[in-house]
């Protein structure tokens, strides 16, 4: 589900942005991935 939404963001954002800046889009949905990750383990590892 996470992947559907970073790619349907993506589409949406293709024509307003250049290669560049949909790569760093990317990264950044990557990263915010990644943190939402260790939170959610975080959070049910206190649980």
């Amino acid at each position: 589900m996470k992947e559907q939404l970073i790619n349907e963001i993506q589409c949406k954002m293709l024509p307003y942005l250049n290669n560049e800046q949909l790569l760093q889009l990317r990264n950044v949905l990557d990263e915010t991935k990644k943190i939402h990750s260790r939170l959610q383990r975080t959070i049910f590892a206190n649980i």
